[in-house]
């Protein structure tokens, strides 16, 4: 699964129907793709899951359009 081509909704999707896909290193590498950020305590799906909660906005990279 590339994760840059999944919107947090869709990510968030794909882990409750697929198990494999929660774990701690999952949920860090989505919070760099979609967020650009590392949670400072705590773990990371609860970081990822409040983001999506919160947040209608994601990281778009930088590049030509």
């Amino acid at each position: 699964m590339i994760l840059s081509y999944l919107t947090p909704k869709e990510f968030m999707a794909r882990v409750t129907t697929n198990k494999d896909l929660d774990s701690e290193a999952t949920f860090k590498i989505a919070l760099k793709v979609h967020y650009d950020e590392m949670p400072t305590s705590g773990n990371a799906k609860a970081f990822y899951e409040s983001l999506v909660k919160s947040s209608g906005y994601v990281r778009i990279p930088g590049g030509g359009y």
